[in-house]
């Protein structure tokens, strides 16, 4: 599927139509109002704010595309919003959450308006509608009446204490770097591979992706050239 930009609420709309026809079980998973969900990294059951916590913004669960709208906020920052029955779900964190025991208090320590982020919380609330929640498969658990609907995992955050974790984007590949041949030897500016210079991993990285990548795609670069690199240069040594 052609990349696009998504900049936009109608732009993802757009995007998540042309997915489904390509997959009718494409699911969407949105949760605030404010911001998109966690999915994949820390499960569907989280919210994320932006700072102003009042723009409407959705989108799928690629980190690619919602890296780019957190990155679009005031102060490139955004903030998943969990509460106590959530946080048992999540895989455990290398950095604490803020925690505190209301939400207009976890505002505060977030640095975010409290009114806005009860607001924000409050109208997700509402739109909660009864399920059978099961984190293991995609259940019923949906919403009603936000812009998008979050189609899964949807469940009140109501449970004290409630935890907020502040994101920023990060840099997973830039398709840019060395050049290497098959045996992972560098190439310099005329095309000539070094005899005793070799790369492997994100570094030269752009020598194998275009646009995109798959998940585990960094690994396998840096562990299959890894090794070709280094009996290339194991072999130019004992030469």
């Amino acid at each position: 599927m052609p990349q696009a930009l998504i900049n936009t609420e109608a732009d993802l709309k757009a995007a998540i139509a042309r997915l489904r026809v390509l997959d009718p079980r494409f699911d969407p998973i949105v949760a605030l109002t404010g911001m998109p969900p966690l999915r994949r990294r820390g499960g569907g059951f989280a919210g994320l704010v932006s700072i102003v916590v009042s723009q409407q913004l959705s989108t799928a669960s690629a980190g690619a595309i919602w890296g780019r709208l957190i990155a679009q906020q005031a102060g490139q920052i955004a903030y998943s919003i969990i509460d106590a029955r959530s946080i048992r779900l999540f895989m455990p964190s290398i950095f604490p959450a803020v925690e505190a025991p209301t939400i207009g208090e976890l505002a505060s320590r977030l640095g975010l308006d409290p009114a806005a982020l009860e607001a924000t919380v409050n109208e997700f609330n509402a739109a909660v509608r009864p399920g059978t929640f099961d984190h293991t498969v995609l259940d019923d658990c949906a919403t009603s009446g936000l812009a998008i609907p979050k189609s899964h995992w949807a469940r009140r955050i109501e449970e004290p204490p409630f935890y907020g974790y502040p994101l920023r984007c990060g840099i997973t590949f830039t398709y840019l770097g060395v050049r290497v041949n098959p045996q992972a030897r560098m190439l310099m500016k005329d095309g000539t591979p070094t005899a005793n210079m070799f790369a492997a991993g994100e570094i030269m990285a752009g020598n194998v992706l275009g646009k995109g990548y798959l998940a585990g795609i960094g690994m396998t670069i840096g562990t299959v050239f890894g090794r070709i690199a280094g009996e290339g240069a194991a072999t130019h040594a004992n030469n």
